[in-house]
């Protein structure tokens, strides 16, 4: 038919194709009914098996596509709803410290998306709010779970106002951080649907839409989520009517149903638990042999990659068989599965086939008054969808076309019908949202050739823009018009196809608002551009919060720099006073070592020179002013070995305490070498043997002959040990007995000098090795700066020093070192 009303337009003379289409349309009509009465039988039964199998595949297209539109559109919806509540909350409309908030705006928002079962969210300090329906007819409701809660689930009732009523429900203890649907979306860390699992209120099968939300630091705050009940999805099933005795079911590729056209449920209950069904254990036959046939002859339901359109025996019957993935970027994998018996389709054809005869013998004498009934039938629609197309385009709301037929009128009318669904639901969107719709003219002034209705929110009516009455620029303010022109032009220039621009709109009462406008450049067939499509969003508060920060920041350099300048003078006022005190302590030093150095020497020759020539040594008088005669005074051995010990000691405390300060001033320098430990201990125990008979105490050593050397200063290291011996001969009593210990311990080497002597507390231990800390029983007269020098080496190292004592159990004083180049 097609081809033949499209050859008549060339074949008629042009007069001809100015005629009304009802009168054009009946001529072809009785020209096809005449023709195709001879030959209608014989093409019927040719072409009644081709017949069968192409509206079989029309109609499994058909009810495969309609479920899967359906579905798309059902299950998208949670996801834009989780989206709209997470700009919602990154633009700072909803507070999640406020769940009253929380609370009402889930409600509002049940009112608008009906599809979606209940609106919640999930906080990671185990609060939950949540808006929905408890089950099916049943009226709206708020649930909250918490603190304020006492950690139980409550469920209130709410008015018509958004009031939350009295508590019909209490269940026990609800985190909904324990819930499967939280977990799954903290581990993907993005948007994605959870397993289906048991509703926590109510015995169903629930597949929750899930949107974690994270703080700017990327801190976990929450997890938004959309909850839908697939017994819905089961109902939407039944309603769809593919043939007499087919049916349709929805799986997953582990096999287990989601959904069937059939009565049945998807699960089983027992005892208050649910337990999912597999379509290989359903109760109906056909679900249960079509999921048989479906593994024997895939194997693997995820090798199933697209639609599979099949053929299998039932019961001595043949089945179309119509299998297609439903997926999505959320990771939903679905099966959608059609089933249709060959016998529906088959009688159909005979029927028809019986029919023909007298259709026949009647379509020549009915040829005229049917072809009047058919260009009536055929413009009905036509003119309606003109109408609905007309009435939809000046705002007046969808108005649906009446679908009673299965043709392309039909199949265009329903999808008109759709179009128009969809195009209302998103003006309803976007019309009750924040951003605005608008087609620019591409010169200025930009008069406005559409615009959403929700342009109110800026103080103007769509009637006002859309007449020319005020053109978009005149809006604008007027310091941004010259960079808007500017930053036009280049774009232009360049060709960019879409563009993002900010800047200042005025408002009718005077008030300026900040706008973000997002621009895509229309081109024509001829690839030139026509006008401008775009949305602009309010970002005042945005602005302001920038200019805040901006203040801040500015504020903060400004703090910043003026405490710099105050530590700097600090540091140097330190730097000068640690000056000053290191010339003052090398000054000391000098007047203390000059005279301390020449009465040593003095003392020493006078212990070399023998006996007999001592006596009668002139001994002056320190006062210079009093004259005194020579005089013979004998003096010991042990006297003058005392006066060098003391001298000794006076001279190593000075010089103990440079060190201390060089090193806190330059740090201790390192002549590293290979340094191996136990010829290190047994040259420190040959040069210390006079001082360990003096003290009537005995050294040993514990270390590997194979030991590694270490890279350290031979030198530096040989004084740690010579302090810590000396340190413990000088605390405890004659007697004691010292062990040197070295080994490995992962990539350092542990040594340790352990005596038996009397121990010390753990307040003794912690200071120990502090500048000028010495031991309540200390039989030295040092400065206590030892240890503290010992401490300066191992640090310089790179290692760690410590000791371990208790009362009466001796000490173990312990160091470790890097086995490579600190």
């Amino acid at each position: 038919m097609r081809y033949l009303l499209r050859f008549i337009p060339q074949v008629t003379p042009l007069s001809l194709r100015k005629m009304p289409l009802q009168t054009v349309l009946v001529v072809p009509f009785v020209l096809q009914i005449s023709l195709a009465v001879g030959l209608t039988g014989w093409f019927s039964f040719q072409n009644g098996q081709a017949a069968v199998n192409d509206f079989a595949t029309r109609l499994r297209d058909d009810a495969t596509a309609r479920i899967q539109g359906k579905l798309e559109t059902y299950l998208e919806t949670p996801h834009l709803i989780n989206r709209l509540n997470a700009n919602a909350i990154r633009l700072k409309q909803l507070d999640l410290q406020n769940p009253d908030d929380l609370e009402r705006h889930f409600w509002s928002q049940m009112q608008i998306f009906t599809s979606v079962n209940s609106i919640s969210i999930g906080l990671e300090n185990g609060e939950f709010v949540a808006a929905g329906i408890p089950g099916e007819g049943k009226t709206l409701f708020v649930a909250r779970a918490g603190s304020s809660t006492g950690q139980q689930f409550h469920i209130y009732e709410m008015d018509a106002n958004g009031n939350r009523g009295r508590l019909v429900r209490r269940a026990p203890t609800y985190d909904p951080r324990l819930r499967p649907w939280y977990q799954t979306a903290v581990q993907t860390r993005q948007p994605i649907w959870s397993e289906i699992y048991t509703d926590f209120a109510e015995l169903r099968l629930t597949i929750t839409a899930t949107y974690p939300l994270y703080s700017k630091q990327g801190r976990l705050e929450g997890v938004l989520a959309n909850d839908l009940v697939l017994s819905r999805v089961g109902q939407f099933l039944r309603d769809i009517r593919i043939s007499q005795t087919g049916e349709t079911f929805i799986l997953e590729r582990s096999g287990l149903l989601v959904a069937t056209s059939t009565a049945e449920n998807p699960f089983l209950a027992q005892h208050n638990q649910v337990k999912r069904m597999t379509a290989a254990s359903s109760q109906s036959p056909l679900i249960r042999s079509t999921a048989d046939y479906l593994t024997q002859h895939f194997q693997d339901l995820h090798r199933i990659q697209g639609p599979q359109r099949l053929k299998f025996d039932f019961q001595g019957e043949q089945r179309f068989l119509q299998v297609t993935p439903l997926q999505d970027k959320y990771g939903l994998d679905w099966l959608i599965v059609v089933v249709l018996p060959e016998k529906d389709f088959t009688e159909r054809i005979q029927n028809n086939n019986r029919l023909t005869a007298f259709l026949c013998l009647a379509a020549l004498l009915l040829a005229s008054a049917i072809g009047i009934r058919t260009s009536a039938w055929i413009t009905r629609p036509i003119l309606q969808l003109s109408d609905a197309a007309k009435a939809f385009s000046q705002g007046k709301g969808a108005q649906l076309v009446p679908v009673n037929r299965q043709d392309e009128l039909g199949m265009l009318a329903q999808t008109f019908n759709q179009m128009q669904t969809q195009l209302g639901r998103e003006r309803r969107l976007f019309t009750g949202g924040p951003v605005v719709i608008f087609r620019w003219a591409i010169q200025q002034p930009w008069q406005v050739e559409y615009v959403s209705a929700n342009v109110v929110q800026f103080g103007y009516q769509p009637d006002d823009l859309l007449s020319g009455k005020i053109s978009y620029a005149s809006i604008v303010h007027r310091e941004d018009i010259p960079r808007i022109q500017a930053e036009l032009d280049q774009y232009s220039i360049e060709d960019v196809n879409a563009f993002e621009q900010d800047y200042r709109i005025i408002r009718p009462d005077g008030e300026i608002r900040w706008v973000y406008d997002f621009t895509v450049r229309v081109r024509n067939a001829q690839g030139q551009v026509t006008h401008h499509d775009g949305y602009v969003l309010d970002i005042t508060e945005r602005k302001q919060a920038e200019q805040q920060v901006q203040e801040l920041n500015k504020n903060l350099e400004q703090q910043v720099e003026e405490r710099t300048a105050e530590l700097q003078q600090k540091v140097q006022e330190l730097q000068d006073l640690y000056q000053r005190q290191d010339e003052f302590l090398h000054a000391v030093s000098h007047d203390l070592r000059t005279p301390l150095t020449g009465t040593l020497l003095v003392l020493r020759n006078l212990l070399e020179t023998p006996q007999e020539h001592q006596e009668g040594l002139p001994i002056y008088a320190p006062d210079s002013s009093i004259s005194l005669s020579p005089a013979s005074i004998s003096v010991s051995t042990k006297l003058l070995d005392r006066m060098i010990q003391s001298s000794d000691r006076q001279l190593r405390l000075i010089n103990a305490l440079l060190e201390t300060h060089a090193s806190e001033m330059r740090g201790i320098p390192l002549q590293l070498e290979p340094v191996h430990l136990e010829k290190l201990v047994q040259s420190t125990m040959e040069d210390m043997e006079s001082l360990l008979i003096q003290n009537q105490a005995t050294l040993t050593y514990q270390i590997p002959a194979d030991l590694a050397p270490i890279m350290a200063d031979l030198l530096q290291l040989r004084r740690v040990f010579e302090n810590l011996l000396t340190n413990a001969l000088n605390h405890n009593p004659p007697g004691l007995h010292l062990t040197i210990q070295a080994d490995l311990e992962g990539p350092m080497m542990l040594c340790a000098v352990q005596d038996d002597g009397i121990g010390m507390s753990q307040e003794q231990c912690d200071r120990m090795f502090e500048r000028y800390a010495r031991g309540n029983r200390s039989r030295s007269t040092g400065l206590g700066l030892g240890l503290y020098l010992c401490r300066q080496i191992i640090a310089a190292h790179g290692g760690q020093i410590g000791v371990i004592s208790s009362p009466g159990s001796g000490a173990k004083f312990w160091f470790k070192l890097p086995l490579g180049t600190p």
